[in-house]
């Protein structure tokens, strides 16, 4: 039976993208083969899996780029399959390697990273050459690598993500007493584009009884920009901020009860919190770039995301069309169906078989029933 080691040298305690990627994709992997994950935070991955701990340095650009490379391949972890969670390849590993890429974030928005940030990811996407497979998350992210001549189109597999949290069938009390609201879920940075989203909000007609709450996460110094942001629209009786360390239960009590979900993220390699939304039967409104489009289909409203007004008139649509709000609602629920992690996991399996087999090793793949 295959046999997979999961190396994940990332900060797992963060709800952010990857962390969740890692919990949902080895809690299914695991019941297809033996999985072991490769974690500085074994207490965050409570998959039925073998843990075993690694530096808590590796968790930065540059440590997991030197733990991957430079030291990983000789601590002689027995396994089938390497599978990286970031876009780091051991150029010696002793086994067949698959790479996923999740975003290529900093390079395709250069101006709003530091110069230290793109060159951490680039390297690591440089050492992509030495994996027998790449697995994308999106068609654009595999555009991006194209485009970018990082990895030949023949070589990167899609392979898409499922929900981070899944609908509850008792949403339970939390956020009752904010309605009617407006969600956002995701980080602070520049990329994220929050501050034209409250500028948008400060433009909708809701005679001021609508609120936006914002479940956000960012270092102290976003969260302040974001915090100045709310007061220069004078909007601090309107904006409820939440840290993102919300259960699972009272997120999904959010998008349940929201008027609408907006996301209006400048790029992203897939946008997990917009399939969220697709799966509780929120309306969406969201950006019309980068991979959102390729997720939420026909199930949204998009808008321009570098023009706060355009925003604001596709939120004002869904605000005042009760009737649209249910019809996007309705659509989102049926293609939210084709992202299942349960796929995502088949997928993976598949590809680290072939990667196998393209080794010249043997080896008998569990059936998926």
């Amino acid at each position: 039976m295959l046999r997979l080691i999961i190396n994940a040298p990332y900060d797992t305690r963060c709800n952010d993208g990857i962390s969740l990627y890692l919990r949902r994709v080895a809690t299914e992997l695991a019941r297809l083969s033996p999985v072991t994950v490769l974690t500085p935070y074994a207490d965050t991955i409570s998959a039925d899996c073998r843990i075993v701990t690694i530096p808590r340095w590796s968790t930065s650009r540059t440590g997991g780029l030197v733990w991957t490379a430079g030291i990983l391949p000789f601590r002689g972890i027995e396994g089938d399959v390497l599978l990286s969670i970031t876009p780091v390849t051991p150029p010696i590993a002793g086994m067949p390697t698959i790479s996923i890429v999740h975003d290529l974030t900093p390079l395709v928005l250069a101006a709003t990273f530091s110069a230290g940030t793109k060159l951490a990811l680039w390297a690591s996407l440089r050492t992509l050459r030495y994996a027998t497979a790449v697995v994308a998350v999106s068609e654009n992210t595999k555009r991006d690598l194209v485009r970018m001549r990082i990895v030949p189109e023949e070589r990167i597999s899609v392979v898409y993500e499922g929900p981070g949290v899944e609908p509850r069938s008792s949403a339970g009390g939390f956020g009752a007493g904010y309605s009617p609201f407006l969600l956002y879920v995701g980080g602070y940075g520049q990329n994220k584009n929050v501050s034209r989203l409250l500028e948008a909000f400060a433009r909708l007609r809701t005679g001021g009884h609508t609120k936006l709450v914002m479940v956000g996460w960012g270092t102290p110094s976003l969260l302040a920009r974001t915090i100045s942001t709310v007061q220069r629209y004078r909007l601090t009786d309107r904006v409820v901020l939440l840290s993102n360390d919300l259960s699972n239960a009272d997120l999904s009590a959010l998008y349940q009860r929201c008027q609408m979900v907006v996301y209006p993220s400048l790029y992203e390699g897939f946008g997990l919190p917009v399939l969220e939304a697709l799966a509780h039967g929120a309306p969406v409104a969201c950006s019309d770039s980068s991979s959102l489009p390729e997720v939420a289909g026909d199930s949204a409203l998009y808008f321009n995301p570098r023009s706060a007004e355009d925003m604001a008139r596709q939120m004002q649509r869904l605000v005042d069309t009760p009737g649209l709000r249910k019809e996007l609602g309705c659509r989102g629920k049926i293609r939210a169906e084709s992202f299942r992690w349960q796929l995502t996991a088949q997928r993976l399996h598949e590809i680290a078989c072939d990667a196998v087999k393209k080794a010249n090793l043997e080896v008998r793949c569990r059936p998926i029933t």
